[in-house]
């Protein structure tokens, strides 16, 4: 066993240990440690890291930042450090230019099982994408100088992805970026072991419900329907105003009760419609889905659909009691 001194800490080298990385691994199968015991499934916000610490001050992180920050941040995602450390898999190739294809066309989830969910390798996956607040954080720790030495650079401005606690992804930026610029994902933070902070400098786009006016002109949710059918119609210069593409736009149904805000956050059923048409020129949209509530019911319940272009930019429209019925021309009731 050998002994290595880092700003004065005494972090052990323990090498074929149950903490070092499988003999599969890329990566060096030597880690730092800041005790002797610990297991495989020791996550990145425990206290037994399986976290190589060198690396972290190869890549420029300061010394003084190890014990907070190395084990709460990833390496930055376009280093080699962040490619070594993933299981080897025979037909998996994981490359920066792979992680940039796969982040810039949407597939987000895709993106979660191929990068971040297997980092380090840890039987219990303490890696996420930030959320708003966490990236907030390494904003924070970039004017610093608490991060990675190139990190000032690439958290003075740009889209950034981040994934709220309720698990919806939301596309933040930093400063007066273009709307088409490349996103950018430059860490994976851990889930519980990196705190957020208030936001002042990481703006989040207003998915407020309205933020589309809408007029329902045929709603039906009865039981006896068996499905959900609302026609309705949008207004254009809104579309535009959003930089939504009418020709592709995908449609949810959710099914639950709606917050204070009038969205619903947490639905307890969702569905995609089986049946969409498209009744252009005037954004008027006629959509079916099966029925999701039950007899008995809550009130309080009600449906909503949700629009978006890519997953990162989504609208709500106004939400609709569980039992209506509108087969007039146009429906007072449920219109904005």
């Amino acid at each position: 066993m050998k002994l290595k001194l880092i700003s004065s800490s005494i972090i052990l080298l323990l090498s074929n240990s149950a903490l070092a990385f499988n003999d599969n691994y890329s990566s060096t199968s030597t880690v730092y440690s800041s005790t002797q015991n610990g297991d495989q499934a020791s996550g990145s916000s425990g206290t037994n890291y399986r976290y190589p610490f060198a690396e972290c001050l190869s890549l420029g992180m300061p010394s003084s930042s190890l014990s907070s920050y190395c084990t709460t941040v990833s390496f930055p995602t376009d280093s080699k450090e962040f490619y070594g450390v993933f299981p080897s898999i025979e037909g998996v190739t994981r490359t920066p230019e792979d992680f940039n294809k796969i982040l810039n066309s949407g597939a987000y989830t895709e993106l979660e099982s191929k990068y971040i969910k297997p980092y380090l390798g840890q039987q219990t996956p303490d890696w996420a994408i930030p959320t708003p607040d966490q990236l907030q954080t390494l904003v924070n720790l970039s004017k610093n100088g608490d991060l990675y030495k190139e990190s000032k650079d690439t958290y003075n401005s740009g889209r950034f992805l981040t994934k709220t606690d309720k698990g919806e992804y939301v596309i933040a930026k930093i400063g007066n970026v273009a709307e088409d610029s490349p996103l950018k994902l430059p860490d994976i933070v851990s889930k519980n072991g990196l705190h957020g902070s208030n936001l002042s400098d990481v703006e989040l786009p207003s998915n407020a419900v309205g933020k589309l006016t809408t007029k329902y002109t045929y709603v039906t949710t009865q039981d006896y329907s068996r499905r959900f059918d609302a026609t309705f119609t949008l207004i254009p210069d809104e579309f535009k105003r959003e930089n939504i593409d009418p020709t592709k736009v995908y449609f949810e149904v959710l099914y639950g009760k709606p917050g204070s805000d009038g969205i619903i956050r947490n639905p307890l059923k969702t569905t995609t419609p089986y049946y969409i048409d498209p009744r252009s020129p005037n954004y008027s949209y006629f959509i079916k889905s099966d029925s999701l509530h039950n007899k008995g019911d809550s009130s309080d319940n009600k449906y909503q659909i949700k629009l978006y272009t890519d997953p990162s930019k989504v609208s709500y429209l106004k939400a609709l009691p569980i039992e209506f019925d509108c087969r007039s021309q146009f429906c007072e009731g449920v219109s904005d």
